[in-house]
């Protein structure tokens, strides 16, 4: 089945949606959370909450890397400061006060998809990106930064959750 046309309007942007999963992890006991298990986290909100909504829940380009889904803009903003003891803090004040501004559906979207995936490895979360069928699957050549289509990953998730 088709999923439904999308609004292109998006719900929020991409650190809002990592200072979510950032501040779910915190809350929960021995929950770790790496830069790639976020950027697992954040790819698979993005590709549920959309298809659930009808609405791109961000509009930052995702990429198709051999770890992986990558949303570029997320991974450049953390990356310089992985060697600090507290490398998230960089998705800083003015992000968590614009968090306020999404439907609490939402927030609880990413609170259970948070929940589901706690304890699950980074490793293990690579491991379901690149299953056969998946749009990273499908994309990925061997190049870097090739992009993944938003309506591909839509679609893929439409497939998944909502057409039974």
């Amino acid at each position: 089945m088709k999923a439904p046309k999308i609004d292109t309007t998006p719900i929020t942007n991409v650190f809002v949606v990592a200072r979510k999963v950032i501040d779910f992890h915190k809350s929960q006991k021995n929950a770790e959370l790496d830069l790639l298990k976020l950027l697992k986290l954040v790819y698979i909100c993005f590709g549920f909450i959309s298809a659930k909504n009808k609405r791109l829940l961000f509009s930052s380009k995702i990429e198709a890397w051999a770890l992986g889904p990558v949303v570029p803009d997320l991974y450049y903003r953390i990356r310089p400061y992985l060697n600090e003891e507290n490398s998230f803090s960089v998705l800083g004040v003015a992000d968590l006060l614009e968090n306020q501004n999404i439907k609490k559906a939402v927030c609880e979207d990413i609170d259970d998809i948070c929940g589901y995936y706690l304890r699950k490895t980074s490793s293990t979360m690579v491991g379901l990106t690149h299953k056969e069928g998946t749009p990273w699957q499908r994309v990925f050549n061997g190049t870097p930064m090739t992009i993944i289509p938003q309506n591909t990953i839509i679609q893929h998730y439409f497939d998944l959750f909502f057409t039974k």
